[in-house]
């Protein structure tokens, strides 16, 4: 990746410009004239201090934790009595039997998500800079169908992802195995509400909050290489589980390398959303609990469409 920003050529010389800079129009006013004002306004990007927004994201992770513990815990008591809090393997049992209910789908994936959006929202709203150009909604700096060639391209990061992983770990963790079955358990009855919370609310939300807020202001400071690996490593930290944070690293720096493309995160939101719906549906396709990807001719048909879609998405990242 140039760790230039592609706009920059644009700013007016004599400008200090930021080597990241998401939200800009694709077509209105002059981006140079947007930048130079911004910079009349508020302190350069060199001022601007990158600590507080790690602080944020890692403060963001321990009180999703907690609330969603907290939440769960209050379920539990009001489900079966003080009881089932003493005794680990009776709540164990219970957590595997609530998350098979719609209910138990909500209470155990929702809190979390909802802490970070309040979060990333609050920290973006007390920032000097604009909301929405602090959590880069704008529309960006490619054209739209650049967007369709990175979603498409996406699946392809998992898929292989798995398949490296699989060569060095055999079984999947106990947290793994939870959400797998509660996922399986819901696939038939309550599927349009499974890829909700599974696949649309963590695409909007998280990448609002580690792309949209966390690399943003890391990419002020830092190269995008830097930014990108940085907020791929507490996105993965956030999962809460070391073999889960593994395997999503790659899709971290995947979404961070196409948010820094397209300068805004929007794309980063949609391919997220799309690698967690086709995480969903492969289910049906691995009835055994694995690492790796069944190789049937689904996966084969979704390799020859995707796998050309993320070669030309390699090259729009090295090309404008």
């Amino acid at each position: 990746m140039s760790s230039q920003h592609p706009d920059a050529e644009h700013v007016p010389s004599g400008t200090e410009a930021p080597r990241w800079e998401y939200g800009q129009p694709s077509s209105g006013p002059d981006p140079g004239q947007v930048v130079a004002a911004e910079l009349v306004q508020y302190s350069s990007p060199s001022q601007r201090p990158v600590w507080t927004a790690i602080l944020v994201c890692v403060t963001a992770i321990i009180m999703s934790a907690v609330v969603s513990g907290v939440v769960l815990a209050v379920t539990a008591f009001a489900d079966r009595g003080a009881g089932v809090l003493d005794d680990v393997g009776q709540l164990k049992a219970w957590v595997m039997e609530f998350g098979r209910t719609r209910e138990g789908l909500l209470v155990m994936l929702l809190p979390s998500q909802v802490v970070f959006l309040l979060v990333a929202c609050a920290a973006a709203m007390i920032s000097p800079r604009p909301f929405a150009r602090r959590l880069s909604l704008g529309t960006g700096v490619l054209p739209l169908w650049t967007w369709i060639v990175f979603l498409v391209g996406t699946p392809i990061v998992g898929i292989v992802s798995s398949e490296i992983l699989s060569l060095f770990v055999d079984d999947l963790s106990d947290n793994l195995k939870l959400i797998e079955s509660m996922m399986r358990s819901h696939l038939v009855r309550s599927l349009p509400l499974l890829l909700v919370l599974v696949a649309v609310v963590p695409g909007l939300v998280e990448e609002i909050m580690f792309r949209g807020y966390l690399q943003t202001r890391l990419a002020e400071r830092w190269s995008p290489v830097w930014a990108v690996a940085v907020s791929a490593v507490i996105f993965s930290a956030a999962h809460m589980d070391p073999l889960h944070g593994i395997g999503v690293l790659p899709l971290g720096l995947w979404l961070g390398a196409v948010a820094w493309r397209t300068a805004s995160v929007w794309p980063a939101v949609l391919c997220h959303t799309v690698n967690n719906a086709v995480a969903v549906i492969g289910l049906k396709l691995q009835p055994d609990e694995k690492i790796g990807v069944a190789m049937d001719n689904v996966t084969l048909v979704v390799l020859m469409v995707c796998g050309p879609a993320f070669l030309l998405s390699l090259y729009l990242f090295r090309n404008r």
